[in-house]
Formats: C-alpha cells, sequence, structure tokens
C-alpha cells in the first residue's frame, strides 16, 4: 500500500465530522491492506508506529525535509523499514547515520507525506480516528460483528495484533464456556485474574 493513499484517507477523515463517515473512510483503506500492511496501517492512521523509540528530534526531522520527492511512490513498509533502521542505530555516529537514513525517507516523500510523517513522528497527528473508531472500522472492513473485534482487543491488547490474526470475512471463532477466546486470544479465567495469553 502506498503511503499516499494512506496520508490521503487520514486528511479526510480529519475534514470528516460524522462517526459513521469516518468509519467507512478508515473501512475502505483497510480492505486494501495485504496483510504485511494492516498492523501498520492501523498504527499509523491512530497516531502511533510499531518502534517504542526511534530517538529523533524536531530539529532532525526539519532538516530531513530538504528535499522533496516528485511523485508518490512511498509504501508503508519502506517506512517501517526506516523507522526499524532508526531505531536499532545507536553508538557512536549514530546521530548522523540517522539523519542520513531520514533525510533519504523524506527525500521520496512528497510534501504531504512529510507533512504527515513529521506529525506522525511527533504525536502531533489528529484526525479523529480514535481507537472505538479504528476498531469499528476493522470490523466493516472484515465484515465481523463490531462486539466480536472489541473483545478481541481488549484480549490483545493492540488492535493490529487482531487485524493480522482476524478472519478476512466473518467468519467469527466458536465462543467457550471456560474461556474466551477470540481470533487467537486466549482470557483463562481465574478467582482473582484473566490471564491474556495467544490460544494454540
Amino acid at each position: 500500500m502506498r503511503l499516499n493513499a494512506l496520508v490521503t484517507t487520514s486528511n479526510h477523515v480529519a475534514a470528516t465530522s460524522g462517526r459513521l463517515g469516518k468509519i467507512q473512510l478508515l473501512a475502505d483503506l483497510l480492505k486494501h491492506a495485504s496483510p504485511d500492511e494492516i498492523e501498520l496501517a492501523i498504527a499509523y492512521l491512530s497516531g502511533t508506529i510499531r518502534q517504542s523509540k526511534i530517538g529523533v528530534g524536531w530539529a532532525t526531522l526539519q532538516k530531513a525535509k530538504t528535499h522533496v520527492g516528485t511523485s508518490a511512490r512511498l509504501q508503508l513498509l519502506d517506512v517501517d523499514k526506516t523507522l526499524e533502521a532508526l531505531a536499532n542505530t545507536s553508538g557512536k555516529g549514530s546521530a548522523g547515520n540517522k539523519q542520513r537514513l531520514l533525510s533519504d525517507l523524506f527525500s521520496q516523500a512528497t510534501a504531504e507525506e512529510q507533512d504527515f510523517l513529521v506529525r506522525l513522528l511527533t504525536g502531533e497527528l489528529r484526525q479523529g480516528a480514535l481507537e472505538g473508531i479504528m476498531v469499528e472500522a476493522l470490523a466493516k472492513a472484515r465484515e465481523l460483528p463490531a462486539s466480536d473485534v472489541r473483545r478481541a482487543m481488549m484480549l490483545a491488547g493492540n488492535l493490529g495484533a487482531v487485524a493480522t490474526r482476524s478472519p478476512s470475512s466473518g467468519r467469527v471463532p466458536r465462543r467457550s464456556n471456560t474461556s474466551s477466546t477470540a481470533f487467537g486470544f486466549r482470557c483463562i479465567k481465574t478467582r482473582t485474574r484473566c490471564a491474556f495469553t495467544r490460544a494454540r
């Protein structure tokens, strides 16, 4: 999936006031995400990234915007690959290496894509794609009951993980009397707590 498609959807979601309209826009995009892109799409639309920390600041991001790409050709996986490299870059000379990695990424991004990436990486992406809306969008994209997707997310703790394990259409997993199972995640009930694990 091209980053441009996600950025366009993000902008449309931000400009849409109605909840149902936002859900439809997000669902339409998620339908076109491949299995290895769906988790990234959900994360980026939610304003987060897969890496816990990449170690770049505002100045580095602004310096990376020196060159602008002339065509929308960046893929979501290209972005994730660069962010992973940034997260794993440390030690002597790491600041310069990170600047080169980020500058190379941004040189392939259009001005609109660069703006999105800066807001994403600084935590300033505000478009109204709240968690509840993303849950319903994924359910709509996969033709599943929103309650089942919501329940699976509670078990997994991460909507992206649910998306990678959920069926492609409305096949809802069977429920058990002794444990709560959804899309490969299981809640084993004890007297005091509920232990969330991957179901085998």
